[in-house]
């Protein structure tokens, strides 16, 4: 698995941490991405 697949793994577990309508502060690293892209 590359880095980049694991990151977009990553970004999909930490959606099971936000309920809808939470306001969610996030970083600027390269794995915040794929959350974002995750939470669309």
């Amino acid at each position: 698995m590359t880095q980049d697949e694991l990151k977009a793994l990553v970004g999909q577990a930490a959606l099971q941490y936000v309920t809808p309508g939470e306001i969610v502060g996030v970083g600027t690293g390269s794995t915040v991405n794929k959350f974002i892209d995750a939470l669309a």
